[in-house]
């Protein structure tokens, strides 16, 4: 009989310990999980052969709450770019539900932002009511308009015309939203026409997250 106890305590904590292991392989060390690429423009070429891209600038924005915003400041933090038409479409709409759906179950909000920024300029009204109807309240989802239509055009250009995801400024990308790692470069797009995009979407954050920890093998 307490053998069986002790057989049973013993099963109960491999089940326990089997996550946290896991996590630590994930985590910390070499890894296997293959790193995401990168767009956009290059910077420079190092010493050692590897290509540096340059960080995405951003124009300053005006969020939902009127307050400006300096993207330079997230440094840091994983940033997923919603780009959207206004007035919001069914599309639109749709985009943003799914937003809502997939990326409120990824915790880790400090580490992270969604950032859905009109493609038009827009009044501080409009702005706000589109956001109390959307977002999900884990505090780092941000809706946002630039100032003028040029910088919005320019910036709209740099992530998706540049990179080759669309023709020209105006194909909006309607269903598209683009992943920028901690030092601001663009690392990944998904459609999220497409459900495996959208999980898919939310291990490249996780492991944006976890990249500054891990030690890549050469391949």
């Amino acid at each position: 009989m307490f053998t069986q106890i002790m057989k049973k305590g013993l099963f109960l904590i491999a089940i326990l310990l089997v996550p946290s292991v896991v996590y630590l392989l994930f985590s910390l060390g070499q890894h296997n999980t293959a790193r995401l690429g990168y767009y956009g423009e290059v910077e420079s070429i190092s010493e050692n052969g590897d290509t540096v891209f340059q960080s995405v600038p951003f124009p300053d924005l005006v969020t939902q709450n009127g307050n400006s915003m300096d993207v330079s400041n997230l440094n840091g933090r994983v940033l997923v770019v919603d780009i959207f038409d206004q007035p919001c479409d069914a599309a639109c709409y749709d985009k943003i539900s799914t937003l809502n759906n997939y990326l409120n179950r990824i915790g880790l909000n400090e580490e992270w932002m969604l950032l859905s920024i009109s493609m038009k300029p827009m009044e501080m009204g409009a702005l706000k009511n589109l956001s109390e109807k959307n977002l999900y309240k884990g505090g780092n989802w941000m809706f946002a308009t630039a100032k003028s239509q040029s910088d919005i055009d320019e910036l709209v250009e740099r992530l998706f015309v540049t990179t080759g995801q669309m023709g020209s400024v105006n194909d909006i990308p309607s269903t598209k939203v683009v992943v920028l790692d901690q030092n601001q470069r663009i690392r990944e797009f998904f459609d999220l026409r497409l459900q495996q995009d959208n999980k898919t979407l939310q291990d490249a954050i996780k492991l944006l997250i976890q990249e500054p920890h891990i030690s890549w093998k050469e391949r």
